[in-house]
């Protein structure tokens, strides 16, 4: 996550973690999807709206899988985060230890 700092807030970087927690929002709600992956003990909101989630593939949601992803560099409330535009913009690089013992 060496690339997320304030002075980068617009640019296009790409971020690699663990996959901690994955939601979408509340019914009615106007907020986006959100991953929260954590690489080196810090933490980063991925955030997507409803058109990028419908062509996500299972895998890149799930919790404990490795992924890649790049995006835009924003920041919310102070708190960076990377705004995902095609779900083509994230890949799984590595799978959760329960989804390695499936053939």
């Amino acid at each position: 996550l060496a690339e997320v700092a304030p002075e980068r807030a617009g640019a296009l970087v790409a971020v690699s973690g663990v996959i901690t927690r994955s939601f979408g929002p509340e019914p009615g709600s106007r907020a986006p999807h959100r991953l929260v992956i954590e690489a080196d003990g810090t933490a980063l909101n991925i955030v997507f709206w409803q058109s990028v989630a419908d062509s996500l593939a299972p895998a890149v949601r799930r919790v404990g899988n490795g992924i890649q992803a790049t995006g835009i560099l924003e920041y919310y409330n102070d708190q960076p985060q990377v705004r995902l535009k095609q779900a083509r913009s994230v890949t799984v690089t590595s799978w959760a230890a329960a989804e390695q013992e499936t053939p």
